[in-house]
């Protein structure tokens, strides 16, 4: 039986290291996935909250036009005095959402490329190598 040469082992653990990264990036990837779809769906479950009910939107309007200190914003036009709060309030919380949709979309998007990436680069790994080796069975025979 052959003695593994320093070669063969430092080839072996290179492969072990390069697996356990392997499966850690696929493991980071499906839970990037899976929060984003967490996410998404708390942003349907929003969505679909204010569409079946719209009085319901009325209180993080209010909160959201308060924590910007736009409650009183006012603006007057003539002799009439119209108030903006709830449409900035509403405008920043419809931002809000979209930041919160967008970042779904993200997380989704890299898990996936993460998942996609460590598994495709498998293949590609085996066609460069069955490359490789036609190339070197040419020379050896180009040589002899």
């Amino acid at each position: 039986m052959p003695q593994p040469t320093q070669f063969n082992e430092s080839h072996e653990v290179s492969l072990t290291i390069n697996g356990i990264m392997r499966i850690l990036v696929q493991v980071i990837g499906i839970a990037l996935i899976l929060i984003g779809c967490y996410l998404a769906i708390s942003v349907c479950q929003t969505v679909l909250q204010i569409a079946f009910d719209p009085a319901a939107i009325e209180p993080a309007v209010t909160a959201m036009a308060k924590t910007l200190g736009v409650d009183n914003a006012q603006i007057k036009i003539d002799q009439e005095t119209i108030r903006l709060g709830g449409l900035l309030g509403g405008t920043a919380l419809f931002g809000w959402y979209f930041l919160g949709a967008l970042l779904t979309i993200t997380l989704v998007n890299a898990g996936a490329r993460l998942v996609y990436g460590a598994h495709s680069e498998r293949r590609e790994m085996l066609a460069a190598m069955q490359e490789f080796l036609a190339t070197v069975r040419q020379e050896g025979e180009r040589r002899r």
